[in-house]
């Protein structure tokens, strides 16, 4: 049996390792048009402070590391021109001397990967000091660029993943930073009020943000100097990076009749085989599937690359690994922030027709005597079956930890409930007795069977349209003085009791405090009193004052 594969990084060689370790007789060969093969793309940011110390770190393994402990030929710098599906067969371009020759297969695999998405006014700009940051040759020559040129300022399209992580090294660099996005956030994956909180600490860290802004025009020859965005605004540096994010490579695959799934990657099933037989697809190039409710998705993440790498190999040689679909899960370092998701964002879930019940929880990483630092939770679930459906955290300390437990959760099929019941190591120096998870699991379930909640995006709708209501702050009253939602009465919970008399139960009310936990005692408070209807401020006037400071801005 010979192995074609056509795709040398994360995906491609993952395949060629297990159908190795499964396979001692089978010929394996993989093609790549690029030097490098087999590199850790995520770590080319980390390069431009010292974090990673070069290039070559991110590449730790070359042909003939694969060739001597896997038998596996890997042939870089050769381009696979084309398929014929019907003689089995590739044609593979050498381009280092130009010679073309012919590859047979018995099966074959994209691991073909992406191309950049790049914005229509960029696609012909060659200029020196545009780039785009994919591969280890392009982090080369940012580099080389930074060292032989004066650099003293940049700006950076896009707000991805790639563009903040950019955007942090080279502020770290002491070079002016400037974001631009065409869309009202960045991190167009997480919802907005969370994006919100990310684009604070954009503008704390002394980067330029500007949202809702198209490039029209670029001025500049063989060196970009200006880019004119929408409504005149001219933006100069000394130079630019375009994030804008990347599509799945499938022009091969689709030419011999490849199916391609809705989010326009290649369609494969839990093998990892494509429509047609004994042809695979794996990385980025292939569409994924949500392991909540086995919708497609695409995200193209090294983690799905070398997962989905080993499933196809051990697949096509007679193994049983199956592809369990994603969750998506992912985590960005921001100078001072974490920020993670995994599952359905509340945006994505409702899209999918979902029936959701939102939970803010803010708490602190470790108990407040040992730790001032906080972390904000926020957290999706199915009003119908109580199941968690996305969490997305952001935070100081400790959201690493708390993302893989919610992940770990979500692949069980967990429900609220269940994140209450997790048995999570306890110790001062380490969490709180009631980890931010189990409390997030017991304030969810909480809201799914009694006590409502209602979200600042709500309550701005409901003061803004007159609704009638009796909006009580259980806060102190230093705290109230200091910052209230207007037409707010401050009964502190410690007071409450006593000011029953006061309060209508028959009309809806809403209490709040700074981030749900002392409402959420005065809510019960009222419902065990014989108030029809009680809501609780998710996530409390912290929460509220940001969405509407964010509105007023």
């Amino acid at each position: 049996m010979k192995i074609v594969i056509i795709g040398g990084v994360a995906a491609g060689t993952s395949v060629a390792a297990k159908a190795r370790r499964n396979d001692e007789q089978a010929e394996i060969v993989i093609f790549d048009k690029d030097t490098d093969i087999s590199y850790a793309v995520c770590g080319i940011p980390y390069v431009f402070t010292g974090e990673v110390e070069n290039f070559d770190e991110l590449s730790p393994r070359d042909t003939t590391f694969f060739k001597e402990k896997y038998n596996v030929d890997i042939f870089t710098r050769h381009e696979v021109l084309d398929v014929s599906y019907q003689e089995k067969k590739i044609i593979v371009k050498n381009l280092k001397n130009d010679e073309i020759f012919e590859e047979h297969f018995d099966k074959l695999v994209f691991a073909t990967g992406t191309y950049f998405n790049t914005p229509e006014v960029f696609q012909n700009v060659q200029a020196k000091n545009v780039f785009s940051v994919k591969d280890i040759t392009s982090g080369k020559n940012i580099m080389n660029y930074l060292e032989q040129e004066e650099a003293n300022s940049v700006v950076i399209i896009g707000g991805g993943f790639v563009g903040l992580e950019m955007a942090e090294q080279l502020k770290k660099r002491g070079i002016a930073t400037s974001i631009v996005v065409p869309h009202n956030q960045v991190m167009s994956t997480f919802d907005e009020d969370l994006a919100l909180r990310i684009e604070d600490e954009i503008t704390r860290q002394g980067i330029w943000l500007i949202k809702n802004s198209e490039i029209v025009e670029i001025q500049g020859d063989k060196r970009v100097k200006t880019l004119v965005l929408e409504g005149d605004q001219e933006l100069s540096a000394d130079f630019f990076i375009v994030a804008t994010g990347v599509k799945p490579l499938v022009t091969l695959a689709e030419k011999i009749g490849v199916k391609l799934g809705e989010t326009g990657a290649i369609q494969v099933n839990s093998s990892m085989e494509t429509n047609l037989e004994n042809v695979y697809a794996t990385g980025d190039v292939a569409e994924k599937f949500s392991r909540i409710n086995g919708k497609p998705l695409w995200l193209p993440l090294a983690t799905h690359a070398n997962k989905e790498g080993r499933i196809a190999g051990d697949a096509m040689t007679g193994g049983s690994s199956r592809n369990q679909g994603i969750l998506g899960t992912s985590i960005l370092r921001f100078f001072d922030l974490t920020i993670g998701q995994t599952g359905l964002s509340e945006k994505m879930a409702k899209k999918q027709g979902y029936d959701v019940e939102i939970l803010y929880n803010q708490k602190n990483d470790r108990p407040n005597y040992i730790s001032d630092k906080k972390i904000l939770i926020k957290a999706v679930a199915d009003r119908k079956t109580h199941q968690l459906l996305g969490v997305q955290i952001i935070g100081n300390a400790g959201v690493d930890k708390r993302l893989d437990v919610f992940a770990t959760a979500l692949s069980f099929g967990a429900k609220a409930e269940d994140l209450f019941q997790l048995d999570l190591a306890y110790s001062p120096v380490y969490s709180t007795t009631k980890d931010p998870v189990n409390y997030t699991g017991m304030a969810l379930t909480n809201a799914l069977s009694r006590g409502k909640m209602i979200t600042p995006a709500k309550l701005l709708s409901w003061l803004e349209a007159g609704e009638e209501l009796q909006l009580i702050d259980a806060r102190p009253l230093q705290e109230y003085a200091e910052n209230h939602i207007e037409g707010a009465k401050n009964i502190p919970l410690k007071e409450l009791r006593t000011h029953l008399q006061g309060l209508d139960k028959e009309k809806r009310v809403v209490v709040y405090c700074n981030t749900g936990v002392t409402a959420n005692a005065a809510q019960n408070i009222l419902l065990n009193e014989g108030f029809k209807e009680v809501y609780n401020l998710n996530g409390g006037n912290v929460n509220y004052q940001m969405m509407r400071n964010h509105m007023d801005g």
